[in-house]
């Protein structure tokens, strides 16, 4: 692994002539965002560039463009190693051990260009560049292409990609991960045509029948340790015709007493995904005890279990956390 600047990874990015690009899997409006808009830049400098996931795309971010082209090989059985021909792997918001078979689908022979802002990164890209400072990876694209090609370089919809992963990792600039650099980009892509408005407005859209489940899920909240973790525990029966459950755990956050915030949502029979949030503790080292990863105040992670099962190891490790902090 060769850790690179930000502009020399933008520099071997654009060596390349065929780039699949990629984020993590359950993805979301930073993964997906930062990925069109590279994709988007890569092609106007003549690039033959293509964004691939291996999970469902919400389609609440079908408004970005580029999103119909996206090529989700989710819902295939079986992939035939190095049936994408590319030049170059480029992972973002993320790293190797989370993208899913989209590394098989390009070839493990492909070279990777990883560009993350996750502290939990394992550095196993060929080519790495990771500041965890930062609130969003597309705010390290924003920084990239500017870098590369100075505000020449953003379209309207590029701008609107990058806004979106910015706006949606901030929790729109509430989350303290914001920074004066974040508004400072924010107002550059503004500039350029992102239309804060529009896309909050967009974002915010939900199905009667989604809301209907948050008001179901917000019954069963459950209080462990005093008040100080709150939980959502969704069967798969409950959520498997929702597309997104992005928010619910929002609704357990700001709860006064609540420090750790945790969701669990049995995504198929026997794999649950966990999502943490907290007020000041580390519930990244808890997400990595599972194999997951994320941020110091933002986790989250996959456990192949029961949900009763997943909903018993976590509890019990963020109670070791919070209980441990109190008599630290």
């Amino acid at each position: 692994m060769k850790k690179l600047t930000l502009i020399e990874a933008g520099q071997r990015i654009l060596e390349a002539g065929n780039i699949a690009i990629t984020a993590h899997v359950s993805p979301d409006g930073d993964g997906i965002g930062s990925a069109l808009g590279l994709c988007q830049y890569l092609k106007n400098n003549g690039k033959k560039a293509m964004v691939v996931f291996d999970d469902r795309l919400p389609a609440a971010f079908r408004f970005l463009k580029g999103y119909e082209e996206i090529v989700d090989i989710s819902r295939r059985q079986e992939i035939r190693p190095g049936e994408m021909t590319a030049d170059l792997l480029v992972v973002l918001d993320t790293d190797l051990g989370r993208v899913g078979r989209v590394r098989d689908y390009v070839g493990r022979n492909t070279p990777a260009v990883n560009i993350d802002h996750h502290r939990t990164n394992d550095e196993q890209a060929d080519y790495l560049f990771c500041d965890y400072r930062v609130s969003a990876t597309a705010e390290l694209i924003y920084d990239l292409i500017v870098g590369l090609d100075r505000q020449g370089g953003l379209t309207r919809d590029i701008a609107t990609c990058l806004y979106t992963g910015i706006c949606t990792d901030t929790g729109f600039f509430r989350y303290s991960n914001t920074r004066p650099s974040t508004h400072r980009a924010a107002a550059a892509l503004v500039e350029a045509g992102a239309e804060p408005n529009v896309i909050s407005e967009t974002l915010e859209a939900r199905p009667i029948h989604r809301q209907r489940a948050l008001a179901a899920a917000v019954q069963t909240m459950e209080l462990f340790s005093d008040g100080r973790i709150g939980g959502l525990f969704l069967p798969y029966e409950q959520v498997k015709d929702i597309e997104s459950t992005d928010g619910f755990i929002d609704f357990v956050r700001v709860i006064d007493t609540v420090e750790v915030a945790v969701l669990i949502k049995e995504i198929q029979p026997r794999r649950c995904k966990v999502s943490l949030r907290s007020r000041r503790l580390d519930v990244g080292s808890v997400a990595m005890e599972f194999g997951g990863g994320g941020h110091y105040r933002a986790a989250g992670c996959i456990i192949m279990e029961t949900l009763d099962k997943a909903r018993e190891q976590v509890i019990r490790a963020v109670k070791s956390l919070v209980e441990g902090e109190a008599h630290g």
